[in-house]
This record gives structure tokens, sequence and C-alpha cells, in this order.
């Protein structure tokens, strides 16, 4: 039987849900987001219509190692090496009470694979189930973060 995996990130659900769930609404809010949530529907007509495995997964953020700079946990982390070795003298982040459900993306991996081993299609949502602030995940790294990042910042 041909199989499908089809993913799509949490902001394209409804905002103001918590906890969210295979059921909330989606609420989409760019053009990215509205064409995850029409692969979704695109999936969900091939399973019904003609029995394919299409599996539909909705990832909460999801960070590791090896993300690009333009992600605010890697931005943080490039940032304080440069500091360190006197290439930068700080950090401005927006909205430092901006709250997210950050998981590690090799659990999330390990998830997919998982939904992907199943007999039957179905649609899950995977997330850590803990919501942070950016300030409490910055208090959690080193102290020498916190030095380099100084307050307010």
């Amino acid at each position: 039987m041909p199989a499908l995996f089809r993913w799509l990130e949490r902001d394209v659900r409804e905002r103001g849900q918590v906890p969210q769930n295979e059921d909330t609404p989606f609420h989409p809010r760019s053009p990215y987001g509205i064409s995850k949530v029409a692969g979704v529907h695109l999936s969900r007509n091939y399973r019904e219509a003609y029995g394919m495995l299409a599996v539909i997964g909705i990832l909460f953020n999801h960070e590791s190692e090896v993300r690009g700079f333009e992600f605010v946990t890697r931005k943080i982390s490039s940032t304080v090496a440069k500091i360190q070795r006197g290439l930068a003298k700080g950090l401005v982040l927006d909205n430092l009470g901006a709250r997210r459900d950050w998981g590690h993306a090799p659990e999330y991996g390990r998830a997919m694979w998982t939904m992907r081993q199943q007999d039957a299609p179905d649609d899950y949502v995977i997330t850590s189930g803990e919501s942070h602030t950016r300030c409490a995940s910055l208090s959690r790294r080193p102290s020498k973060w916190s030095a380099c990042l100084g307050s307010g910042t």
C-alpha cells in the first residue's frame, strides 16, 4: 500500500485553545501555514478516497544543535559564542515573554518514525507538553550565558 507522511507545525492551529490537540481548528496566519493546511486536507482526501496509508503529524516547535542560525536557539548560542570570543557585544531578542513548547528534534524524529510504523493511518500531535518563555529557557542555561547576555536582552 502506498504510504505518505505529512507534517505541519502548531502555528496553523487556533492560537487561543490550550492545550491543542488533533481536533483544534486550523487557523493559519501565513501563506506557508495555508499551504501546510492544504497538504493536510489533500492527505486526508487520499487516505479516505484511496485507502492510502497517509499519516499526519502535527509537530510543535523542536530544536537541535544543527538548526539554522535564523532560529532563536541557534541565534542565542551562536551570539554567546561570538561574545565570548570578543566578536559581538550583545544580543537583543524581542518578546522574551512569548511562550513556546520546545522539544528536542531527535525525539520528534523518533516520534515521526513510530507514527509511520503504524498499521492504520491517523493524525498525531507531537509535543513536549511543556511551555517555556525565552527568558525561562535562557535561565536554564549555564551562568556564563547570562553573564554574556546581561539583563534585559
